[in-house]
């Protein structure tokens, strides 16, 4: 299955990925940094990369602040919620122009 991780090279994700890979899964991973594809999995800076055509059977959403990285401030908690949200309407942008959305 073709799935579409974002936030793939965060915490979680450096553990999900070879995991999805040793499953037999094609991934395209969204992460902030370029990086090299590698066998089975294509690196994306934006989901605008992804054309309308490509067939995306899961999306697994891991983009966002860390929860980890500072104190829960007001104001971080508001940057926790944007960085979600940003994201995941830029997900829904991306499946309403898909032939085939997951």
């Amino acid at each position: 299955m073709h799935i579409l991780v974002t936030g793939g090279t965060g915490f979680i994700g450096a553990a999900l990925l070879p995991a999805l890979q040793g499953a037999g899964h094609e991934l395209i991973v969204l992460s902030r940094r370029t990086r090299q594809d590698a066998k089975g999995c294509r690196f994306i800076t934006q989901l605008d990369e992804i054309e309308s055509s490509t067939a995306i059977g899961a999306v697994i959403n891991l983009a966002g602040a860390s929860l980890a990285a500072k104190r829960w401030t007001p104001r971080y908690k508001r940057e926790i919620v944007d960085s979600r949200l940003v994201t995941t309407r830029q997900l829904v942008a991306l499946f309403e122009r898909m032939d085939t959305p997951p």
